[in-house]
């Protein structure tokens, strides 16, 4: 599964013959890709251009070769980093320093999250959905987000880090 940001599109290759299957249209500027965990659907953050930021996530139906769903986030901007958790999809909105949390079987953002740090760009969320780690690219820092035993009780720890961190991940033993 490929995203093509200049020309907007979602393209399924196969892989043993390296053959394009389907090519879909997306919203403009599509930049990150998450597949659901029974590998059915696939969600890109529709980040925008220049000029225009992007306030959409595509949701494809990979068998179908379709898109299903252009979920509307606005008002968030620049949807970006995006991880699915649970059934959840997780997503940054760079612009607003915030991330938030789809829920597709529902059709709406059930959860926000303010980091307060600028241009919250990429995300990493723990299987358990407990934990949540974004980069922040013009802050230089990275967020961790622990939900407490409350549902609605979230801790936030800024780790400041070097000049403009784009990417994350956790090593296998967490």
């Amino acid at each position: 599964l490929v995203l093509n940001k200049t020309e907007a599109t979602f393209v399924i290759v196969d892989q043993a013959s390296g053959k394009v299957l389907a090519r879909i249209p997306t919203g403009e500027g599509p930049h990150e890709l998450a597949v659901s965990d029974d590998g059915k659907f696939a969600f890109a953050a529709n980040y925008g251009t220049g000029s225009a930021p992007g306030h959409t996530i595509s949701m494809f139906d990979i068998a179908a070769q379709k898109e299903v769903r252009r979920i509307d986030v606005a008002p968030l901007t620049r949807p970006h980093g995006i991880a699915i958790v649970n059934g959840k999809v997780y997503f940054t909105a760079e612009a607003d320093k915030k991330i938030a949390r789809y829920d597709p079987a529902t059709n709406n953002i059930d959860w926000l999250f303010e980091t307060g740090q600028n241009a919250t760009h990429m995300i990493y969320v723990t299987r358990d959905a407990r934990t949540i780690f974004t980069a922040n690219i013009a802050s230089d820092s990275i967020s961790i987000i622990h939900q407490q035993a409350s549902d609605n009780a979230w801790t936030h720890t800024v780790v400041n880090v070097g000049k403009g961190p784009e990417g994350l991940d956790l090593s296998p033993n967490g």
